[in-house]
This record gives C-alpha cells, sequence and structure tokens, in this order.
C-alpha cells in the first residue's frame, strides 16, 4: 500500500465524509422528534456511530494529507 491518496481517493473520502454527515444530521433529527425515549436512544447511538465513522474518514485525511506534504 502506498503511502498517499490519489486524488480519485481523496475526493471519494470526502464523498464519504459528506455521507456520513449528512447521515449524522438525520439521525439527530429523528431521536429529537420521537416521544419513544428507546427508539429516540437507538437514533441517537447510530449518529454517534456515524460521527465516529467521520472522524475516522477525516482523520485518515488529514494523516496521509500531512504526509503528502512532507
Amino acid at each position: 500500500m502506498t503511502n498517499s491518496l490519489s486524488q480519485k481517493e481523496q475526493q471519494l473520502l470526502q464523498e464519504a465524509k459528506e455521507y456520513e454527515e449528512l447521515c449524522v444530521a438525520k439521525y439527530q433529527t429523528y431521536a429529537n422528534q420521537l416521544s419513544d425515549q428507546e427508539l429516540s436512544n437507538l437514533f441517537q447511538k447510530l449518529a454517534d456511530k456515524e460521527r465516529s465513522h467521520y472522524d475516522q474518514i477525516d482523520q485518515i485525511l488529514q494523516q496521509y494529507g500531512q504526509q503528502q506534504q512532507n
């Protein structure tokens, strides 16, 4: 595996970040709208998981971005 990302790989990861961000927003909205606490908690957990995915993708982009600049 190489130590850099192609432009296409960077683009795909950026798109994935956008999708994760959209999922976070949707799940949080659903969690806030539900009166059933169990379902609300489920959607909040899903939002938290998507936020974790977002952070992981962001970390990869930052890591490879720094390596490419060195």
